[in-house]
């Protein structure tokens, strides 16, 4: 491919820098800098498109796929050597000259490698931070240039390459000269505390000289922190500094500081403009940044900008309580950990965002609690926000631009769903009784890839849905105000199809023909939780749909963890579900309801156009549109993702039955209770040191497992839960409206049969399985969730008020007691305590 000379070299001011495939992380984000008036030094980038050219007159690349450590690294340094020993062709030497006579001839230039996947999480490998100090003149910035092109090719970074399935051929650098400034002082600047795990500070660490020697940790450093919302220095550490890193004639020169050595390298004012520079870029990306700064002749410059990758942790249940309620067990988060941590930087880069390196999700004590640091980073973002309808109208070409892929990702879903499905069903046919144990073990394995591949983009999925939400609240709010934007917004978003409103749908039907039986309908509403019917007793109608009922959706799982059996193992838990939609017989028919939320949506639409401008209707339409699409996709996502507990549980129930047999465990399911690779181990070399390895994990797994479901957890790991205010707890708003009534708490799927209808409904969480409680609750209290989790949702639906987010709701309410929910303003307020 020839590619034409102004692709090669790009100034920093030139717009099409800031393509990050062309001109690298780095390159890439001093454009966009530089672009935005940021005090960046000079400079220009020799291009990704640059290499290609070069890289065309290489010799072919032949490293065998199955290379070892030994053969890469040789391969690699012979690939290196070719590469310094290489004359750029005629054109990039012409460009890199071209720009360097821009400047005096006594300018020193700084020459780094900016390669186009070093801001991957994880990527930044051995070769792509290569730096040439003090460079002059084009003949040795072209050495630099050829060294930086080398420097793609050493070992650590064909080897990480072949690891995580990047070709080789498509490996690309681009490389950034730029102006030296004659640094007095320099260093970095995090505008979040990566060491002391604070949000609200910056962190700046400073050395005299260039930044070089804060950047490579060779000598001590100063190091400043400073309060975000107070701007004040509520923190320092002076380090011995003797040595500094000047500009010389040619290159760099180490020179001693002198009575410097423990003077702070920055003075009051410094340290001010550093951290307004710092937390300018945040405000302007929406990311916490790494920035590295230089001043010269008192003034500060911006030398490079990039987000944080790596979140300080701040363990919480806010993010996990509401999916993962209960403990989960060790089986099931090693196969969840690694496909969720992959669907998220898959789903970050469907959507542009920065790459995050580090845990989302982790277990302490078996339950799952959230990084909420990172959560926030990356979830508190709000949409684009215009201020009035005419910067909102400035601004639609920027939104369709920067969210294009909202457009196109529910079409690319469905068409993996396709694949997926038809996988599924091939894996649930198998006969696995008559396979070897290795085989079997394999295919749990493929269960688990499968669900790894097509969880990829649906964290995409549900962050989209949240944001779409979000923006259509902002702007019915923009248009019609704060009094009446969370009515309109409620009946606009009212009226979704899901797979969720099927089911429910179903589950009437199902409970209106055990009403046409007096005998069917009186065991129903008499039975006790658990208790089964034989279907051969039951009227035939009522038998055939309840078989198909299970057909279609007995995959729907109870709880996340497919330890715990979905309806088709469990078919009891549907029949305590029926009797909760016999016993609400005086509840508003489905579809009269259905009618009902549909004429809302249409007048609710009706309304925001009306006092919408012609121009933008069609904006709001859409942003209406995908809205309703993101919410059912959500469901759907849920729905079909639950498929996969029908082969795993086949194939693990099959490996708990021969390990029952080996003497391993008593219980079938106990297999749940082995770490993933112990499980792999004892299957592929059953032998007696193996088995025995897996018998005593799995025993002590279980044993501290079970002393998890017997505790609350902590809401913030490390802390103690605050003790209820007398007389009243604190949420999110869920759902309006205000009940009082006796409290319930539900904490799981065996507490149906005995709900009361009228009751308030109080759980750690609720699922779609949970949705016929609804039909028979005043009000819902949950302990996790926001305004779009399946228990704020639902109860929208039934018109019931609900306040989420209460925490430790169960340990503070008791049955009986009688509250007040107020789910406008999200408070509970206690009325009478249960004696």
């Amino acid at each position: 491919m020839t590619f034409q000379p102004s692709s090669l070299v790009l100034p920093f001011t030139t717009p099409s820098a800031t393509d990050k495939a062309r001109t690298g992380g780095k390159g890439a984000s001093l454009a966009i800098s530089t672009i935005a008036g940021l005090p960046v030094p000079q400079g220009f980038v020799v291009t990704a498109d640059a290499y290609r050219t070069f890289a065309a007159g290489l010799s072919p690349i032949d490293l065998l796929e199955d290379a070892t450590i030994e053969m890469t690294e040789e391969w690699a340094a012979r690939r290196r050597q070719e590469i310094t020993g290489h004359a750029l062709p005629r054109q990039i030497s012409e460009a890199i000259a071209k720009e360097v006579a821009k400047f005096p001839s006594v300018t020193r230039f700084a020459v780094r490698s900016s390669g186009t996947m070093e801001d991957l999480a994880e990527a930044a490998f051995a070769g792509q931070h290569d730096t040439y100090l003090g460079l002059s003149g084009p003949d040795a910035i072209i050495d630099g240039v050829l060294r930086c092109f080398a420097s793609l090719w050493t070992g650590r970074a064909v080897a990480y390459r072949a690891r995580h399935g990047f070709a080789q051929s498509d490996a690309a650098m681009a490389v950034v000269v730029q102006i030296m400034v004659d640094a007095e002082a320099a260093g970095v600047a995090f505008t979040v505390d990566p060491v002391g795990g604070r949000m609200d500070r910056v962190l700046i660490e400073a050395a005299w000289g260039l930044g070089e020697t804060v950047v490579s940790g060779e000598s001590e450093t100063d190091q400043f922190i400073i309060d975000k919302n107070s701007s004040s220095l509520v923190g320092s550490r002076i380090g011995h500094k003797p040595h500094a890193l000047r500009l010389a004639r040619n290159g760099t020169d180490k020179i001693e500081t002198g009575a410097d050595a423990d003077r702070p390298s920055l003075t009051p004012d410094q340290i001010t403009q550093i951290t307004k520079l710092a937390l300018g870029i945040e405000a302007r990306t929406g990311f916490p940044q790494d920035i590295e700064w230089a001043i010269a002749d008192g003034k500060v410059y911006l030398l490079q900008a990039r987000p944080v990758t790596s979140i300080p942790e701040r363990w919480t249940r806010d993010e996990s309580a509401e999916r993962f309620p209960n403990p989960v067990t060790p089986l099931t988060w090693d196969m969840v950990e690694v496909g969720f941590h992959d669907a998220l930087s898959h789903s970050f880069e469907i959507m542009g965002l920065p790459p995050f390196d580090g845990k989302w999700f982790a277990v302490f004590d078996g339950y799952v609690y959230g990084n909420q640091n990172a959560v926030e980073t990356y979830m508190g973002r709000p949409p684009m926000l215009p201020k009035s309808l005419d910067e909102l109208r400035m601004a639609i070409p920027t939104i369709r631009a920067k969210f294009a892929w909202v457009l196109d990702l529910p079409g690319q879903w469905m068409l993996d769903l396709d694949s997926y499905l038809l996988s599924i069903g091939a894996l649930s046919a198998r006969n696995l009784a008559s396979e070897p144990l290795e085989q079997v073990w394999r295919h749990v394995a493929a269960v688990n890839d499968l669900g790894r591949k097509y969880f990829r983009s649906n964290i995409a999925i549900s962050i989209t849905q949240s944001l779409l939400n979000k923006a259509l609240h902002y702007g019915v709010t923009l248009v019609l105000g704060h009094e009446k934007a969370p009515t309109i917004l409620d009946d606009l978003l009212g009226c979704v199809e899901t797979k969720t409103a099927t089911i429910n749908r179903e589950i009437k039907y199902l409970s209106d023909l055990a009403k046409r039986d007096e005998q069917l309908r009186r065991w129903f509403l008499n039975r006790r939780s658990g208790e089964a019917i034989s279907l051969d007793h039951a009227p035939p109608a009522f038998g055939r749909a309840f078989r198909k009922f299970l057909t279609d959706h007995g995959h729907r799982e109870l709880d996340f963890d497919p330890y715990r059996s979905n309806w088709l193992d469990s078919p009891e838990k549907v029949f305590d579900t029926i009797g909760l939609a016999l016993r609400a017989e005086g509840d508003e028919d489905p579809k009269e309801r259905e009618m009902s939320s549909r004429r809302r949506a249409r007048e609710a639409e009706e309304t925001l156009m009306a006092n919408l401008p012609e121009d933008l209707r069609f904006f709001f339409h859409e942003l209406i549109r995908l809205a309703l699409t993101y919410t059912s996709l959500d469901d759907l996502e849920h729905y079909q993702t639950s498929r996969l507990t029908i082969p795993m549980r086949a194939g693990l129930r099959e490996i708990g039955q021969r390990m029952r047999g080996y003497g391993v465990v008593q219980d079938e399911m106990d297999v749940f209770f082995a770490k993933m690779e112990t499980l792999a181990r004892a299957c592929t070399t059953p032998l007696i040191d193996c088995l025995t390895a897996l018998r005593d994990e799995i025993a002590a797994k279980k044993t501290a497992y079970l002393k998890a479901c017997a505790s609350d957890p902590a809401w913030n790991l490390g802390e103690v839960d605050a003790v209820v205010n007398e007389g009243g707890l604190k949420g999110i708003p869920g759902s309006p409206g205000v009940a009082v009534g006796p409290v319930r708490i539900v904490r799981s799927t065996d507490d149906f049969a005995s709900f009361p209808t009228g009751a308030i409904l109080v759980a750690r969480t609720t699922n779609p399985a949970w949705t016929p409680l609804f039909h028979a609750a005043k009000g819902v209290i949950v302990e996790s969730g926001g305004p779009l989790s399946h228990g704020a949702v639902t109860a929208r639906e039934m018109r019931i008020p609900a306040v989420m987010a209460v925490r430790s709701v169960l340990v503070k309410l008791r049955d009986g007691d009688v509250v007040r929910v107020d789910g406008r303003n999200g408070t509970v307020e206690i009325l009478q305590s249960a004696t």
